[in-house]
């Protein structure tokens, strides 16, 4: 497929196939579709904050940090592997290998996770441990 860009559709191609014809058409995507970006950074700080308020109040932030990442990144791998069992073929030409490439797909997901996961961690210390 030639010109691939995050703020392009596909192209024609994908039309034929009934499932994938609710791709948007080729061009520029509307603003909404670049707010979804923003789903696995709150995903993120969901599962952060989850995981750093589960401990002490007076723990240190590094502590926090680290149970916010480990969430993030077992959240990442599994998500990369749905999106490799996801992957495959829908026939022969240019279908014959239908999915996203997986290395690329893993290191965005895993930032914006962790991303996420850190800023609720950062939070929750903040706003738990008593100043004096």
């Amino acid at each position: 497929i030639r010109g691939r860009s995050p703020s392009r559709g596909l192209g024609d191609v994908y039309k034929r196939q009934p499932l994938l014809g609710i791709l948007p058409e080729p061009g520029a995507l509307p603003i909404a579709m670049w707010a979804l970006t923003l789903l696995p950074v709150l995903a993120g700080a969901l599962g952060g904050y989850l995981a750093a308020r589960r401990l002490a109040a007076l723990s240190p932030w590094r502590l926090k940090a680290g149970a916010a990442v480990t969430s993030a990144v077992c959240a990442a791998g599994l998500l990369t592997v749905l999106a490799g069992l996801s992957s495959g073929s829908l026939g022969s030409g240019r279908l014959s290998s239908v999915g996203i490439p997986l290395g690329w797909f893993a290191l965005a997901v895993t930032g914006e996770l962790v991303v996420g996961a850190l800023l609720a961690a950062t939070v929750v210390h903040r706003v738990r441990v008593p100043r004096v």
